[in-house]
């Protein structure tokens, strides 16, 4: 008699508690975009321009995903009726999420805080390769072989090449794209407008910091030099007035010593 292995639940339980409550363990990741102050840099256009191509390229990815899924691109369920692979799905499984990765970089280029780019992205790829293995496991139960021909076909994350034709095969209009993800837009160009505003604001006070700085430092100098004009004349005359005082004490002991010795001849004459 042979025993059947029974599976594991704890990671499909872990995957679940991942993929049910997603939105509020990527919100974590923005939190130090608020609190952390924008670093200094160089070329802060230049800076600015690559988190802007980066954004950019993101949501380009996002826009591409909409225009093959329609309506079926924003779900907070695991229900698909259909499987995509035309378009942009034809070159990588999850272009949204890759696209949701590329715009947290390039907001976190935008802002200069270039040490937490490498924590950003493995925190982000991590919650979304839990919930992709949650997404994958429904896919295989619900299409089976078809969809392992396209797990084995298309990459999970990073295309294996860009000369595939990528027009979905019943695309929805551009203008219906656009008009569907206004939000998502305007949401992003807010996020790119209180970047920048930030980062003017960061700029500003730490140009106001250094200048406080430097004029208090001259202040101090000022200060220490008026200080200086008021002190050291006065060591000076109390110098002068302590010498003088001392030779007059000197010639006055010189003067009860002639005069004692006058008394003391005068008193010894016969």
């Amino acid at each position: 008699m042979t025993t059947q292995a029974v599976p594991d639940p704890r990671p499909a339980a872990r995957e679940d508690i991942i993929f049910r409550f997603r939105s509020a363990w990527l919100s974590w990741a923005g939190i130090p975009f608020v609190f952390l102050p924008s670093a200094w840099s160089p070329w802060p256009a230049a800076r600015a321009a690559g988190g802007i191509l980066l954004i950019a390229a993101g949501a380009s990815l996002r826009l591409l995903a909409v225009r093959s899924l329609g309506k079926r691109a924003r779900v907070h369920k695991l229900s698909v009726q259909s499987l995509h692979t035309t378009g942009i799905y034809s070159l990588v499984r999850n272009p949204i999420y890759v696209g949701a990765i590329l715009i947290a970089a390039g907001v976190c280029i935008l802002l200069g805080l270039f040490w937490y780019l490498p924590v950003l992205i493995a925190y982000l790829a991590l919650i979304y390769h839990l919930v992709v293995l949650r997404e994958e496991r429904y896919l295989a139960d619900s299409f089976g072989d078809a969809f392992a021909v396209y797990m084995e076909r298309v990459p999970r994350w990073i295309p294996r090449q860009l000369s595939v034709r990528i027009r979905p095969e019943s695309p929805i209009p551009w203008g219906e794209v656009f008009r569907r993800e206004r939000g998502y837009l305007v949401g992003l160009l807010t996020i790119i407008g209180l970047c920048l505003a930030k980062n003017q604001w960061y700029e500003t006070a730490v140009d106001g910091f250094h200048r406080f700085v430097s004029d208090s430092r001259t202040a101090f100098l000022g200060l220490l030099a008026a200080i200086s004009m008021i002190i050291i004349p006065l060591v000076m005359i109390l110098r002068i007035s302590q010498a003088r005082a001392q030779r007059a004490a000197r010639r006055y002991r010189e003067m009860l010593e002639e005069v004692q010795g006058v008394s003391e001849r005068a008193g010894g004459a016969p």
